[in-house]
C-alpha cells in the first residue's frame, strides 16, 4: 500500500516538475514537445522498472515465506523424532533407577530393623 502511494508521489512529482519546466522553458513548442516526449519515455521506462522490481520482491518474499514455513515444519518434526528416540533410550535407564531405588529402600528398611532389634537387645 505504501509502495503504491510512494510511486504515485514519484509520478506526480515528475509530471509536475516537467510541466513547470516546460512553462518556464524559453524553447519553442516543437523543442518542448520533443523534450516532453523524451521525458515521458524515460519516466515510462522507470515506472516499468519499478513495477518489475516490485514483482520480483513480492515473489522473493513469498518464496522466503514458503521456505521458512517448510523449515519450521522440518525442525518441528526433527525435534519430535529426537524426543521420541530419547524417551525410548531413557526408558530402560529409568526402569533400572527405579529398581535400584526399590533395592535401596529395602536395604534401608532392613538396616533400620536390624538397628531397632540390636537396640532392644
Amino acid at each position: 500500500m505504501m509502495l503504491k502511494q510512494f510511486m504515485k508521489g514519484i509520478i506526480f512529482g515528475s509530471l509536475s516538475g516537467s510541466i513547470i519546466a516546460l512553462l518556464l522553458n524559453p524553447n519553442d513548442g516543437e523543442t518542448n514537445r520533443k523534450q516532453l516526449k523524451e521525458k515521458l519515455d524515460e519516466l515510462s521506462g522507470d515506472v516499468q522498472e519499478v513495477t518489475n522490481s516490485t514483482k520480483q520482491l513480492t515473489q522473493s518474499l513469498e518464496q522466503l515465506q514458503n521456505e521458512g514455513l517448510r523449515g519450521v515444519k522440518d525442525f518441528t518434526e526433527e525435534v519430535q523424532y529426537k524426543a521420541l528416540n530419547f524417551e525410548k533410550e531413557i526408558e530402560p535407564r529409568i526402569q533400572r533407577i527405579q529398581e535400584a531405588i526399590m533395592r535401596l529402600k529395602g536395604n534401608v528398611e532392613e538396616a533400620t530393623e536390624k538397628i531397632a532389634s540390636s537396640d532392644k537387645s
